[in-house]
Formats: C-alpha cells, structure tokens, sequence
C-alpha cells in the first residue's frame, strides 16, 4: 500500500493510529483491527473511494497499488472524514477534483505515516 505522508485521521482512529495502519498493511481483518479506509479510486471516472479493511482480502483489489488518504474507525467517521477532505479541496481552490487534488500530495510507506 502507498500512504499519504499526512494522512487524514478521523478523531477514533487517530488513538489508535499505527496500529490500524500496520493492520490494514498486513491485511488482518479482526474486530480491533477494523477500520475504513479513503483511497484514490483506481477507476478512471472515479475520485475517491471509501471501504473497510477487511475488504483487502478480495480479489477485487490490489493493495500493492493503492493509494490511502485516510483512515476511520467506522463508516460513519469515514463519511465525516471524506467532508472534510472535499472541504479542503474547494477551499484551496481544487475545485471538483478530489483525485488530482489528492494524487499530488507527498506519499510514504507505512513506515512514514504519522497519527
């Protein structure tokens, strides 16, 4: 997984930050290892998707290229999460375009992310 160097961190998962980082990252899926993540949609017409991480383990997707921009403790947080992120994006002026917005900031390895 590719991670946003400044990742956005809804107000649960932040307690728990690289703990919930590092269980995505191994795909484990357990109860105190959910979380949902924000992630640049690998379609071309899409923007940003949100799914929880015990969905990794699907063949539908590719971990390897996916690039995380947040991290929620549940779907509700994750929504709050994905209003604040559209919010910032207007207001510096990205108008409409999450994907481009977002693709351009700076990425790291789990290894680089702070909670």
């Amino acid at each position: 997984m590719i991670w946003l160097k400044d990742l956005y961190w809804g107000e649960k998962a932040r307690s728990q930050g690289k703990k919930l980082v590092m269980a995505a990252e191994g795909g484990r899926k357990g109860k105190k290892d959910s979380c949902w993540l924000v992630t640049l949609s690998v379609y071309p017409e899409g923007q940003l998707d949100i799914f929880s991480s015990g969905d990794l383990r699907s063949r539908l997707f590719d971990p390897g290229n996916m690039v995380v921009l947040g991290v929620a403790r549940d779907k509700a947080e994750a929504f709050a999460l994905l209003e604040k992120m559209t919010a910032e994006c207007l207001a510096q002026g990205g108008g409409a375009g999450l994907k481009a917005y977002f693709g351009a900031k700076a990425t790291t390895d789990w290894r680089g992310v702070k909670p």
